[in-house]
Protein backbone atom coordinates (compact mmCIF):
# COMPACT_ATOMS: atom_id res chain seq x y z
CA UNK A 1 0.00 0.00 0.00
CA UNK A 2 2.62 2.50 1.01
CA UNK A 3 4.55 2.01 -2.19
CA UNK A 4 1.57 2.78 -4.37
CA UNK A 5 0.53 5.73 -2.23
CA UNK A 6 3.98 7.22 -2.28
CA UNK A 7 4.37 6.67 -6.02
CA UNK A 8 1.18 8.62 -6.59
CA UNK A 9 2.25 11.33 -4.18
CA UNK A 10 5.61 11.48 -5.87
CA UNK A 11 3.98 12.18 -9.22
CA UNK A 12 2.52 15.36 -7.81
CA UNK A 13 5.97 16.54 -6.86
CA UNK A 14 6.80 16.73 -10.55
CA UNK A 15 3.51 18.03 -11.88
CA UNK A 16 3.16 21.74 -12.35
CA UNK A 17 1.17 24.15 -14.37
CA UNK A 18 2.93 26.81 -16.42
CA UNK A 19 1.35 29.59 -18.36
CA UNK A 20 2.87 30.41 -21.70
CA UNK A 21 2.81 33.75 -23.44
CA UNK A 22 4.79 35.94 -25.73
CA UNK A 23 5.86 39.55 -25.43
CA UNK A 24 3.79 41.66 -27.73
CA UNK A 25 5.53 44.33 -29.71
CA UNK A 26 3.93 47.39 -31.14
CA UNK A 27 4.84 49.75 -33.90
CA UNK A 28 3.73 53.35 -34.24
CA UNK A 29 0.48 53.39 -36.13
CA UNK A 30 -0.93 56.22 -38.18
CA UNK A 31 -4.52 56.90 -37.22
CA UNK A 32 -7.03 58.02 -39.83
CA UNK A 33 -8.96 61.08 -38.69
CA UNK A 34 -12.65 60.83 -39.39
CA UNK A 35 -12.84 64.47 -40.42
CA UNK A 36 -9.93 64.26 -42.83
CA UNK A 37 -10.55 63.61 -46.49
CA UNK A 38 -9.95 60.01 -47.46
CA UNK A 39 -7.00 60.98 -49.56
CA UNK A 40 -5.15 62.50 -46.65
CA UNK A 41 -3.82 60.97 -43.40
CA UNK A 42 -2.48 62.78 -40.39
CA UNK A 43 -0.27 61.49 -37.55
CA UNK A 44 -2.06 61.98 -34.26
CA UNK A 45 0.12 63.26 -31.43
CA UNK A 46 -0.93 62.73 -27.81
CA UNK A 47 0.08 65.99 -26.16
CA UNK A 48 0.10 64.31 -22.75
CA UNK A 49 2.96 62.03 -23.86
CA UNK A 50 5.16 64.62 -25.50
CA UNK A 51 8.72 64.17 -24.22
CA UNK A 52 8.21 60.52 -23.12
CA UNK A 53 10.38 57.68 -24.36
CA UNK A 54 8.25 55.83 -26.87
CA UNK A 55 10.79 53.08 -27.49
CA UNK A 56 9.06 49.67 -27.54
CA UNK A 57 9.83 46.96 -24.98
CA UNK A 58 11.32 44.83 -27.73
CA UNK A 59 14.08 47.38 -28.16
CA UNK A 60 15.15 47.19 -24.48
CA UNK A 61 18.48 45.43 -24.04
CA UNK A 62 18.69 44.00 -20.49
CA UNK A 63 21.74 44.78 -18.42
CA UNK A 64 22.73 43.88 -14.85
CA UNK A 65 25.66 46.28 -14.57
CA UNK A 66 25.77 47.68 -11.05
CA UNK A 67 22.81 45.59 -9.92
CA UNK A 68 22.55 43.01 -7.15
CA UNK A 69 21.80 39.37 -7.84
CA UNK A 70 18.28 39.60 -6.40
CA UNK A 71 17.38 42.72 -8.40
CA UNK A 72 15.73 42.78 -11.80
CA UNK A 73 17.62 43.75 -14.90
CA UNK A 74 17.52 47.20 -16.46
CA UNK A 75 14.40 46.25 -18.41
CA UNK A 76 12.60 45.29 -15.21
CA UNK A 77 11.98 41.71 -16.28
CA UNK A 78 14.22 38.86 -15.06
CA UNK A 79 16.27 38.72 -11.88
CA UNK A 80 19.96 39.18 -12.52
CA UNK A 81 20.85 36.02 -10.60
CA UNK A 82 24.28 34.38 -10.54
CA UNK A 83 26.48 32.38 -12.87
CA UNK A 84 26.56 28.60 -12.73
CA UNK A 85 28.45 27.49 -9.65
CA UNK A 86 27.37 30.47 -7.59
CA UNK A 87 24.31 31.36 -5.53
CA UNK A 88 22.73 34.60 -4.42
CA UNK A 89 23.46 35.44 -0.77
CA UNK A 90 20.23 36.61 0.85
CA UNK A 91 22.16 38.76 3.33
CA UNK A 92 24.80 40.43 1.16
CA UNK A 93 22.77 40.24 -2.07
CA UNK A 94 25.98 39.24 -3.83
CA UNK A 95 26.94 36.04 -5.62
CA UNK A 96 28.89 33.52 -3.53
CA UNK A 97 30.72 30.57 -5.01
CA UNK A 98 28.98 27.33 -4.05
CA UNK A 99 31.28 25.21 -1.95
CA UNK A 100 31.57 21.61 -3.14
CA UNK A 101 32.79 19.48 -0.23
CA UNK A 102 35.66 17.08 -0.65
CA UNK A 103 35.00 13.39 -0.14
CA UNK A 104 34.84 12.48 3.56
CA UNK A 105 36.98 9.41 3.06
CA UNK A 106 37.07 7.35 6.25
CA UNK A 107 35.22 10.02 8.23
CA UNK A 108 31.77 8.82 9.31
CA UNK A 109 30.49 11.90 11.10
CA UNK A 110 31.04 15.58 11.78
CA UNK A 111 31.88 18.66 9.75
CA UNK A 112 32.87 18.47 6.07
CA UNK A 113 35.41 20.58 4.17
CA UNK A 114 32.76 23.23 3.50
CA UNK A 115 31.93 23.63 7.17
CA UNK A 116 28.55 21.82 7.17
CA UNK A 117 28.03 20.57 10.74
CA UNK A 118 27.00 17.01 9.83
CA UNK A 119 28.30 16.98 6.29
CA UNK A 120 30.16 13.71 6.82
CA UNK A 121 27.32 12.09 8.75
CA UNK A 122 25.41 12.45 11.99
CA UNK A 123 25.74 10.20 15.01
CA UNK A 124 22.47 8.50 15.85
CA UNK A 125 23.80 7.90 19.35
CA UNK A 126 26.53 9.71 21.28
CA UNK A 127 28.91 12.29 19.80
CA UNK A 128 31.38 12.37 16.95
CA UNK A 129 34.96 11.48 17.91
CA UNK A 130 37.73 14.04 17.37
CA UNK A 131 39.07 12.15 14.33
CA UNK A 132 35.50 11.85 12.95
CA UNK A 133 36.05 8.15 12.32
CA UNK A 134 33.56 6.89 14.88
CA UNK A 135 30.76 7.91 17.22
CA UNK A 136 31.58 7.79 20.92
CA UNK A 137 28.75 6.62 23.17
CA UNK A 138 28.73 5.29 26.72
CA UNK A 139 25.82 2.91 27.48
CA UNK A 140 23.80 3.80 30.57
CA UNK A 141 21.91 0.99 32.30
CA UNK A 142 21.94 2.47 35.78
CA UNK A 143 18.87 1.18 37.62
CA UNK A 144 17.55 -0.51 34.47
CA UNK A 145 16.97 -4.19 33.80
CA UNK A 146 15.33 -3.78 30.40
CA UNK A 147 14.89 -1.31 27.60
CA UNK A 148 17.34 0.84 25.64
CA UNK A 149 20.83 1.72 26.91
CA UNK A 150 21.08 5.00 25.02
CA UNK A 151 23.66 3.76 22.53
CA UNK A 152 21.57 1.57 20.27
CA UNK A 153 21.80 -1.47 22.53
CA UNK A 154 19.70 -2.78 25.40
CA UNK A 155 19.85 -3.32 29.13
CA UNK A 156 19.20 -6.55 30.97
CA UNK A 157 19.93 -10.17 30.18
CA UNK A 158 17.66 -10.34 27.13
CA UNK A 159 19.44 -9.52 23.87
CA UNK A 160 16.58 -7.26 22.83
CA UNK A 161 16.07 -5.67 26.24
CA UNK A 162 12.76 -7.43 26.76
CA UNK A 163 11.23 -8.75 29.94
CA UNK A 164 10.21 -12.28 30.81
CA UNK A 165 6.76 -13.43 29.76
CA UNK A 166 4.02 -11.74 31.70
CA UNK A 167 5.94 -8.51 32.27
CA UNK A 168 6.49 -5.27 30.38
CA UNK A 169 9.36 -2.83 30.53
CA UNK A 170 8.27 0.25 32.49
CA UNK A 171 10.88 3.02 32.69
CA UNK A 172 13.64 0.40 32.55
CA UNK A 173 12.07 -1.93 35.10
CA UNK A 174 10.23 -5.17 34.33
CA UNK A 175 6.71 -4.91 35.71
CA UNK A 176 4.20 -7.74 35.89
CA UNK A 177 0.90 -7.24 34.11
CA UNK A 178 -2.28 -8.44 35.77
CA UNK A 179 -5.26 -10.16 34.23
CA UNK A 180 -6.97 -8.48 31.30
CA UNK A 181 -10.65 -7.64 31.05
CA UNK A 182 -13.18 -8.22 28.27
CA UNK A 183 -11.77 -7.89 24.76
CA UNK A 184 -13.40 -6.48 21.64
CA UNK A 185 -11.34 -6.69 18.42
CA UNK A 186 -11.76 -4.09 15.70
CA UNK A 187 -12.86 -6.16 12.72
CA UNK A 188 -14.02 -3.41 10.36
CA UNK A 189 -12.35 -0.09 9.58
CA UNK A 190 -13.44 2.27 6.84
CA UNK A 191 -12.34 5.84 6.12
CA UNK A 192 -15.13 7.81 4.38
CA UNK A 193 -14.15 10.10 1.53
CA UNK A 194 -16.46 12.91 2.64
CA UNK A 195 -17.61 14.23 6.01
CA UNK A 196 -21.26 13.63 5.09
CA UNK A 197 -20.81 9.97 4.11
CA UNK A 198 -22.30 7.29 6.38
CA UNK A 199 -21.63 3.60 6.80
CA UNK A 200 -22.88 1.32 4.04
CA UNK A 201 -26.33 -0.22 4.43
CA UNK A 202 -26.33 -3.89 5.40
CA UNK A 203 -22.92 -3.79 7.12
CA UNK A 204 -21.82 -3.65 10.74
CA UNK A 205 -20.96 0.03 10.25
CA UNK A 206 -24.36 0.96 8.82
CA UNK A 207 -25.30 4.34 10.25
CA UNK A 208 -21.77 5.28 11.32
CA UNK A 209 -21.23 9.03 10.94
CA UNK A 210 -18.44 11.59 11.35
CA UNK A 211 -18.51 14.11 14.20
CA UNK A 212 -18.50 17.91 14.41
CA UNK A 213 -15.02 18.84 15.57
CA UNK A 214 -14.91 22.60 15.06
CA UNK A 215 -18.26 23.64 16.52
CA UNK A 216 -19.98 24.64 13.29
CA UNK A 217 -22.72 21.97 13.59
CA UNK A 218 -21.34 20.13 10.56
CA UNK A 219 -19.29 16.90 10.49
CA UNK A 220 -15.56 17.03 9.77
CA UNK A 221 -13.32 14.67 7.83
CA UNK A 222 -10.47 16.55 6.18
CA UNK A 223 -8.44 13.37 5.78
CA UNK A 224 -11.13 11.80 3.61
CA UNK A 225 -10.30 14.12 0.74
CA UNK A 226 -6.84 12.55 0.53
CA UNK A 227 -8.34 9.10 0.11
CA UNK A 228 -10.64 10.35 -2.60
CA UNK A 229 -7.71 11.85 -4.48
CA UNK A 230 -5.63 8.70 -4.21
CA UNK A 231 -8.57 6.56 -5.27
CA UNK A 232 -8.74 8.56 -8.47
CA UNK A 233 -5.23 7.29 -9.20
CA UNK A 234 -6.13 3.67 -8.54
CA UNK A 235 -5.00 3.51 -4.90
CA UNK A 236 -7.80 2.11 -2.71
CA UNK A 237 -6.65 2.61 0.88
CA UNK A 238 -9.84 1.12 2.33
CA UNK A 239 -9.34 -2.07 0.36
CA UNK A 240 -5.82 -2.33 1.75
CA UNK A 241 -7.05 -1.76 5.32
CA UNK A 242 -9.73 -4.45 4.88
CA UNK A 243 -7.11 -6.87 3.58
CA UNK A 244 -4.76 -6.18 6.48
CA UNK A 245 -7.54 -6.74 9.01
CA UNK A 246 -8.55 -9.99 7.34
CA UNK A 247 -4.99 -11.29 7.14
CA UNK A 248 -4.17 -10.36 10.73
CA UNK A 249 -1.67 -7.60 9.94
CA UNK A 250 -3.73 -5.32 12.19
CA UNK A 251 -5.04 -6.82 15.44
CA UNK A 252 -6.30 -3.87 17.48
CA UNK A 253 -8.25 -5.00 20.56
CA UNK A 254 -10.17 -2.75 22.94
CA UNK A 255 -10.28 -3.79 26.61
CA UNK A 256 -13.30 -3.28 28.88
CA UNK A 257 -13.45 -4.00 32.64
CA UNK A 258 -14.32 -7.59 33.51
CA UNK A 259 -17.49 -6.33 35.23
CA UNK A 260 -18.73 -4.37 32.22
CA UNK A 261 -22.51 -4.49 31.80
CA UNK A 262 -25.01 -3.50 29.12
CA UNK A 263 -27.06 -1.37 28.57
CA UNK A 264 -25.58 1.05 31.14
CA UNK A 265 -22.16 1.02 32.78
CA UNK A 266 -19.46 3.44 33.82
CA UNK A 267 -17.59 5.61 33.90
CA UNK A 268 -14.64 3.26 33.35
CA UNK A 269 -11.16 3.01 31.84
CA UNK A 270 -11.02 1.61 28.30
CA UNK A 271 -7.63 0.55 26.92
CA UNK A 272 -6.57 -0.52 23.46
CA UNK A 273 -3.75 -2.86 22.47
CA UNK A 274 -1.89 -4.11 19.42
CA UNK A 275 -2.21 -7.86 19.71
CA UNK A 276 -0.86 -11.06 18.23
CA UNK A 277 -3.22 -13.83 17.20
CA UNK A 278 -2.86 -17.16 18.96
CA UNK A 279 -3.50 -20.64 17.61
CA UNK A 280 -7.01 -20.47 19.06
CA UNK A 281 -9.51 -18.47 17.01
CA UNK A 282 -10.71 -15.34 18.77
CA UNK A 283 -7.90 -15.35 21.35
CA UNK A 284 -5.08 -12.79 21.36
CA UNK A 285 -2.01 -11.82 23.34
CA UNK A 286 -0.96 -8.21 23.93
CA UNK A 287 2.24 -7.10 22.23
CA UNK A 288 4.55 -5.17 24.56
CA UNK A 289 4.84 -2.43 21.92
CA UNK A 290 1.32 -1.40 23.02
CA UNK A 291 2.79 0.25 26.13
CA UNK A 292 4.53 3.55 26.64
CA UNK A 293 7.76 3.68 28.66
CA UNK A 294 5.67 4.67 31.67
CA UNK A 295 3.85 1.34 31.49
CA UNK A 296 0.61 2.98 30.41
CA UNK A 297 -1.09 1.61 27.26
CA UNK A 298 -0.68 3.85 24.20
CA UNK A 299 -4.45 3.82 23.86
CA UNK A 300 -6.02 4.66 27.20
CA UNK A 301 -9.38 6.42 27.56
CA UNK A 302 -10.56 7.37 31.02
CA UNK A 303 -14.18 8.26 31.72
CA UNK A 304 -15.68 5.96 29.08
CA UNK A 305 -19.40 5.45 29.51
CA UNK A 306 -22.09 3.10 28.22
CA UNK A 307 -25.53 4.70 28.39
CA UNK A 308 -28.68 3.09 26.98
CA UNK A 309 -26.54 0.76 24.88
CA UNK A 310 -24.32 3.49 23.41
CA UNK A 311 -20.59 3.80 24.12
CA UNK A 312 -18.84 7.17 24.30
CA UNK A 313 -15.13 7.35 25.15
CA UNK A 314 -12.56 10.14 25.03
CA UNK A 315 -11.19 12.60 24.27
CA UNK A 316 -7.73 11.07 24.45
CA UNK A 317 -4.71 10.34 22.31
CA UNK A 318 -5.23 7.29 20.13
CA UNK A 319 -1.76 6.04 19.26
CA UNK A 320 -0.98 2.84 17.47
CA UNK A 321 1.61 1.30 15.17
CA UNK A 322 0.68 -0.21 11.84
CA UNK A 323 2.99 -2.51 9.87
CA UNK A 324 2.94 -1.46 6.22
CA UNK A 325 4.93 -3.35 3.59
CA UNK A 326 7.73 -4.25 5.97
CA UNK A 327 7.78 -0.87 7.72
CA UNK A 328 6.11 0.36 10.89
CA UNK A 329 4.21 3.64 10.93
CA UNK A 330 3.44 5.14 14.33
CA UNK A 331 0.21 7.10 14.01
CA UNK A 332 -1.39 9.35 16.59
CA UNK A 333 -4.90 10.78 16.59
CA UNK A 334 -5.27 13.59 19.13
CA UNK A 335 -8.53 14.52 20.87
CA UNK A 336 -9.84 11.13 19.77
CA UNK A 337 -13.46 10.24 20.53
CA UNK A 338 -15.03 6.81 20.10
CA UNK A 339 -18.78 6.40 19.71
CA UNK A 340 -20.61 3.14 18.97
CA UNK A 341 -23.66 1.04 19.63
CA UNK A 342 -23.03 -1.84 22.06
CA UNK A 343 -24.73 -4.88 20.56
CA UNK A 344 -24.65 -7.30 23.52
CA UNK A 345 -22.98 -8.21 26.78
CA UNK A 346 -19.83 -9.37 24.97
CA UNK A 347 -19.30 -5.68 24.12
CA UNK A 348 -19.46 -6.18 20.38
CA UNK A 349 -19.62 -2.74 18.80
CA UNK A 350 -21.49 -1.74 15.65
CA UNK A 351 -22.15 1.60 14.00
CA UNK A 352 -18.92 2.91 15.50
CA UNK A 353 -16.66 5.81 14.68
CA UNK A 354 -13.28 7.14 15.77
CA UNK A 355 -13.00 10.89 15.28
CA UNK A 356 -10.08 13.13 16.11
CA UNK A 357 -7.38 15.46 14.87
CA UNK A 358 -4.07 14.54 13.30
CA UNK A 359 -1.53 17.31 13.73
CA UNK A 360 0.75 18.15 10.84
CA UNK A 361 3.79 17.84 13.11
CA UNK A 362 2.71 14.30 14.05
CA UNK A 363 2.34 13.32 10.39
CA UNK A 364 5.82 14.64 9.68
CA UNK A 365 7.15 12.83 12.76
CA UNK A 366 5.62 9.55 11.56
CA UNK A 367 7.27 9.98 8.16
CA UNK A 368 10.62 10.86 9.74
CA UNK A 369 10.28 7.82 11.99
CA UNK A 370 9.75 5.63 8.95
CA UNK A 371 12.78 7.22 7.27
CA UNK A 372 14.88 6.51 10.37
CA UNK A 373 13.68 2.92 10.34
CA UNK A 374 14.69 2.62 6.68
CA UNK A 375 18.11 4.08 7.43
CA UNK A 376 18.86 1.62 10.23
CA UNK A 377 17.09 -1.56 9.08
CA UNK A 378 19.52 -4.31 7.97
CA UNK A 379 17.36 -5.10 4.94
CA UNK A 380 15.06 -2.13 4.37
CA UNK A 381 12.05 -2.73 2.11
CA UNK A 382 12.11 -1.28 -1.39
CA UNK A 383 9.33 1.15 -0.43
CA UNK A 384 11.89 3.10 1.59
CA UNK A 385 13.22 4.61 -1.63
CA UNK A 386 9.97 6.55 -2.05
CA UNK A 387 10.00 8.21 1.36
CA UNK A 388 12.33 11.04 0.35
CA UNK A 389 9.59 12.21 -2.03
CA UNK A 390 7.24 12.86 0.88
CA UNK A 391 7.95 16.41 2.03
CA UNK A 392 5.85 18.86 4.07
CA UNK A 393 5.18 20.77 0.85
CA UNK A 394 3.88 17.64 -0.86
CA UNK A 395 1.64 16.89 2.12
CA UNK A 396 0.14 20.37 1.75
CA UNK A 397 -0.71 19.50 -1.85
CA UNK A 398 -2.70 16.44 -0.80
CA UNK A 399 -4.13 17.31 2.59
CA UNK A 400 -6.52 20.10 3.53
CA UNK A 401 -5.43 21.13 7.02
CA UNK A 402 -8.87 22.20 8.22
CA UNK A 403 -8.35 22.54 11.99
CA UNK A 404 -6.39 24.84 14.32
CA UNK A 405 -5.57 27.40 11.64
CA UNK A 406 -3.92 24.85 9.39
CA UNK A 407 -2.02 22.97 12.11
CA UNK A 408 -4.12 19.81 11.89
CA UNK A 409 -6.54 17.79 9.80
CA UNK A 410 -9.77 16.21 11.00
CA UNK A 411 -9.96 12.44 10.74
CA UNK A 412 -12.96 10.12 10.78
CA UNK A 413 -12.84 6.32 10.77
CA UNK A 414 -15.88 4.06 10.84
CA UNK A 415 -15.40 0.85 12.82
CA UNK A 416 -17.04 -2.24 14.26
CA UNK A 417 -15.77 -5.05 16.49
CA UNK A 418 -16.14 -8.73 17.23
CA UNK A 419 -15.81 -10.52 20.56
CA UNK A 420 -12.24 -11.36 21.56
CA UNK A 421 -10.38 -12.84 24.50
CA UNK A 422 -7.07 -11.42 25.74
CA UNK A 423 -5.10 -14.29 27.27
CA UNK A 424 -2.01 -12.34 28.39
CA UNK A 425 1.15 -10.77 27.03
CA UNK A 426 2.79 -12.04 23.86
CA UNK A 427 5.86 -14.24 24.41
CA UNK A 428 9.06 -12.21 24.59
CA UNK A 429 10.39 -13.74 21.39
CA UNK A 430 7.33 -12.42 19.50
CA UNK A 431 8.10 -8.76 20.27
Amino acid sequence: MLKRVLVVMGLFAFLGFTSCGSDSTSTPTDTVQTDTPPSETTDVVDVDKVGEDTTSEAACVPSCDGKKCDEKDSCGKALCGCDTGSECNATTHACDVICVPDACGDKVCGVDSCGAADGCGKCQFGTCAADQKKCDCTPDCTGKDCGANGCGGFCGTDAAGLCANGSICTAGVCTAVGAFGVGSKISTMFIPETAEETGAVGTDIEGSACSDMDGDDAPNNGLGGLLGTLKGFGVDANAEITKMLAEGDINLVLEFPAAVAVPTYGPFLMNGYLCDATATAGEYTVNASSYLETGKPMISMEGAQITAGKLVAGPAEFTFSIPVMGMVLNLKISKAMIAADVVDATVVLHKGSIAGEIYKEDVIAAIEGAKEYCATAPNPPSECSYLDMVTPELLDTFITWDLDDGAGVSACVFMATTAAKITGLSPADAE
